[in-house]
């Protein structure tokens, strides 16, 4: 039944083209459009305006790394714009916010066990970032690092050809050396430092003091290796030595007795 209704309504359905309604005479059908000018529906379409010829289309990014670069230049904070209140390229308040807004999305991302760095790969709960990550961060420290000893080594060579210090290239070098009297000093104490530093966290730590190997000789201050090493070189220098040195050895001792007993110390 509902089948017989539908092709009943299908058939009474009839097409007519606008001729046939209002004839050649379009002036019925004029009456039906709305004027353009008044507030009807039908509304012109706005055509965008074309770019003139010689425009250059910038990628935003390349647009923002200008922007900075200019802010920076002239001395204005590169996020706000405003005049910079410390060294560096944020004012204060730029930096707060920054710093606040990375440790929140690193701490996020943490949580939920994300790389922070790039918000994409899955990472364990004792790491902090992924390994594709870790990967490019050795490439670009790789990369750094044979920029930095090419600059070294050019730099170096421009301050030897100048005749000047080739660690500072302020002041001329010390008689048969590369360096200033200031810098080797400077380099010295830090060497020393260095080594006193260790040598005093191997004595605490009972390690040896040659090696720094987390054993010793019971009795002794050196591993096995560094003390069997040791004996080497005492064997082969006694081998070597002279013969005369023993009777020169306590010749010098007499000396020094007689020097005291004449002038003792107090």
């Amino acid at each position: 039944m509902d089948n017989e209704n539908k092709e009943a309504k299908k058939t009474n359905i009839i097409k007519l083209n606008p001729d046939e309604i209002y004839g050649n005479d379009n002036s019925l059908a004029d009456e039906f459009v709305p004027d353009e000018e008044s507030n009807g529906t039908k509304r012109k379409r706005k055509r965008k305006k074309k770019a003139p010829e010689n425009t250059v289309y910038i990628d935003p990014k390349v647009r923002i790394k200008r922007m900075r670069a200019a802010r920076r230049k002239n001395g204005l904070c590169t996020y706000c714009g405003k005049p910079v209140d410390r060294d560096g390229a944020l004012c204060a308040a730029c930096l707060a916010k920054n710093a606040e807004q990375t440790k929140a999305r690193t701490e996020m991302y943490l949580s939920a066990g994300v790389c922070p760095i790039c918000g994409k790969n899955d990472i364990f709960p004792h790491e902090k970032s992924c390994k594709e990550c870790k990967a490019k961060f050795s490439m670009r420290l790789d990369k750094r690092m044979d920029q930095f000893k090419v600059y070294q080594r050019e730099r170096y060579r421009k301050f030897e050809s100048m005749g000047l210090c080739s660690r500072c290239g302020k002041r001329p070098p010390e008689e048969g050396k590369k360096w200033c009297r200031q810098c080797l000093d400077r380099h010295n104490k830090k060497a020393r430092n260095r080594r006193e530093d260790v040598r005093a966290r191997w004595a605490t730590d009972l390690c040896c003091m040659r090696c720094g190997k987390p054993e010793r000789v019971e009795g002794k201050k050196l591993c096995p290796d560094c003390y069997r090493a040791a004996l080497a070189a005492a064997k082969k220098c006694a081998e070597n030595r002279n013969p005369d040195f023993k009777k020169a050895w306590a010749e010098s001792n007499m000396r020094m007795r007689a020097h005291y007993r004449k002038f003792p110390r107090n």
